[in-house]
């Protein structure tokens, strides 16, 4: 592909790609400010063999068929498509297959290629992909060769062809930026996360105020500044996995003071539920708990009240309220997963198997594992019954899912 390759409505969305300049970007143009052949960013895949769909060896093995999956091709809208009905490892292998015809597959690490727009579009999907499918070593290991994103071939205007074109700013996209930060929590040195997302949101809010100072559009900076939230909810759960809990609620706290959509307000608040009961605050859990107004929130005020009595132990005014939800058909499956929980925690062994096998839609990996976990404590035919729930929905799973952490096999 050539480095080249123009960019559709690029002036339309120039905003998107505003970035400030490198120092190394700045050393490598010169005082003349003439672009450069060298490349700096030589990226490739680290692994030459494709991720197996667990959910269709398990079928296999448990039901003798295989899953049915969707065909696609070997393009991006086909990745977004599978990543869509939750086929990850199955579009992590279309990732691999098409960096792999840019001449970025396995071996061509450190090895000079064509970087465009198009390309670091692939890179930036496959290492979200990673991130979600927890394969921490080899998504820093991919990451690697990108260094601190503040290469010279990173931007627009160092390549003479785009530069022709009017282009600058920076090719790297920003859910890429956001990951490359992140990814370091999950290395032997988790602090080094902080310093960039610190410096991402330093650079962030420099191009809002880049921005605001040139009289660009509001809805312009409006997006930049969504993304500066973004960068903010990715710096708490940073500060939240490296144990400075009360710096990372009160992140939070701040987004949803900001916070104009209710609904997002509202999943926020349930957010420092569930980080309050985690880190046993109880002052907070009732704080949150008790901001909700039943008559506005609905179910997600009973939902709040079940976690507020879960922290204080009281399983079975946690099962009532999840009743309360229940009865208005609710089918969100967490709903349903705590509600059978405090079933079991209340004795009732039986009732929290039934409330699960009744669960209308397709059962996610919490309640699959609690299925199996309650199912060998009420009945010697446990495994039939686990064989039954996954035989009715295997074909709509997706192949994100693990069936060793599911119960359903064992691992190798």
């Amino acid at each position: 592909m050539s480095a080249a390759a123009p960019i559709a409505d690029f002036e339309a969305e120039r905003f998107k790609f505003v970035w400030p300049e490198s120092v190394r970007l700045l050393a490598a143009l010169g005082p003349d400010g003439k672009t450069s052949n060298r490349v700096y960013t030589m990226p490739g895949l680290k692994i030459d063999r494709p991720f197996t769909d667990r959910m269709d060896d398990a079928s296999k093995q448990l039901l003798g068929r295989h899953v049915a999956r969707p065909s696609v091709k070997q393009n991006m809208d086909c990745v977004e498509q599978l990543i869509s009905q939750g086929h990850f490892r199955t579009a992590l292998n279309i990732t691999s297959q098409i960096l792999t015809t840019l001449h970025q597959g396995f071996g061509k690490a450190g090895r000079s290629t064509a970087n465009s727009f198009q390309s670091f579009e692939v890179w930036a999907c496959r290492c979200q992909l990673l991130m979600a499918v927890q394969k921490y070593q080899l998504l820093n290991e991919e990451l690697s060769p990108f260094e601190e994103l503040d290469a010279p071939d990173l931007f627009f205007q160092y390549h003479s062809t785009y530069a022709s074109l009017g282009y600058k700013g920076s090719m790297v996209p920003f859910s890429m930026r956001l990951t490359h930060a992140e990814a370091l929590r999950f290395t032997p040195y988790p602090w080094q996360a902080m310093q960039r997302i610190t410096k991402l949101e330093a650079d962030t809010k420099s191009v809002i105020i880049e921005l605001t100072n040139a009289g660009n559009p509001q809805e312009h900076i409006d997006g930049w500044r969504k993304r500066l939230d973004a960068v903010t909810r990715t710096k708490a759960r940073i500060l939240f996995f490296l144990k400075e809990y009360q710096t990372s609620m009160g992140l939070y706290h701040e987004l949803r003071l900001t916070e104009d959509d209710p609904k997002k307000r509202d999943q926020l608040t349930a957010l420092l539920v569930r980080m309050s009961v985690h880190v046993g605050d109880e002052k907070s859990v009732n704080r949150y708990a008790e901001e909700m107004d039943a008559k506005i929130s609905g179910n997600s005020f009973h939902h709040h009240k079940s976690y507020q009595s879960v922290f204080l132990g009281n399983y079975q005014n946690a099962q009532e309220c999840l009743v309360n939800i229940s009865k208005t058909r609710e089918e969100n499956p967490r709903v349903w997963n705590n509600a059978a929980v405090c079933m079991l925690y209340s004795g009732r062994v039986k009732d929290a198997l039934n409330v699960l096998t009744r669960y209308k839609g397709v059962p996610p990996e919490p309640i699959m594992i609690n299925l199996s976990t309650i199912a060998e404590l009420t009945s010697n035919k446990s495994e039939e019954a686990k064989r039954k729930v996954f035989d009715a929905n295997v074909d709509r799973m997706p192949d994100l899912m693990d069936p060793c952490a599911m119960l359903l096999v064992k691992g190798s």
